[in-house]
């Protein structure tokens, strides 16, 4: 209408016809779905992860938590997955290596809620707590990244409080111990060190 009035020009405009009148009665199709169609087709806007409803609520994630297994982690990381996360000294690249961390972690924890979860182009932001069995109490946010197949390639875990996060961290390495380079974690004698400057 505004462009039929001379208010806005119609150049630009993610135009979707049809579609759009019949996504207002078919709620299954979103109208902002069909505006990043049109864009896509046209060569413009960004490239957006193909949400499953598995990977649109991080279904998957959230089940390799519950599964606690390697596997589990595998089937949602693509190849060239990268972890980083405040209880890592340095990033951890390529999935099986970051299956092997992340199934390890999955084990620590006593119990584990996600309480928010947020999805923004390829990006989604989960909120959580957990507790590990030795009673320890976190809280963080998890940042997964999906490529356009929707699988994960990049996961940035946020852990708190500092304590805590030590915690995990040389628990980790103890855990890890002789199945990745130490070097990725905090060791116990750096810990104290730390604490007796």
């Amino acid at each position: 209408m505004l462009v039929q009035l001379g208010l806005l020009q119609r150049d630009g405009l993610p135009i979707v016809g049809a579609e759009g009148t019949r996504s207002v009665l078919d709620s299954s199709r979103p109208l902002n779905e069909l505006i990043r169609q049109c864009m896509a087709s046209r060569g413009e806007g960004t490239v957006e992860a193909s949400i499953t409803s598995e990977s649109s609520s991080a279904g998957d994630w959230k089940g390799a938590f519950a599964k606690r297994t390697a596997a589990g982690f595998a089937d949602a990381f693509a190849e060239d997955i990268v972890l980083e996360a405040t209880t890592l000294n340095r990033p951890v690249q390529g999935r099986e290596k970051v299956k092997v961390v992340m199934a390890a972690a999955s084990k620590l924890y006593k119990s584990l809620e996600f309480t928010d979860t947020a999805t923004v182009g390829a990006k989604q932001y989960l909120e959580w707590v957990a507790e590990a069995h030795a009673g320890v109490k976190f809280s963080g946010v998890t940042v997964l990244t999906r490529d356009t197949t929707g699988s994960i390639v990049h996961v940035a875990i946020h852990h708190r409080p500092m304590e805590a996060a030590i915690f995990f961290s040389e628990t980790m390495g103890k855990s890890l111990r002789g199945e990745l380079d130490p070097t990725y974690f905090l060791n116990e004698h750096a810990a104290r060190r730390r604490k007796n400057r």
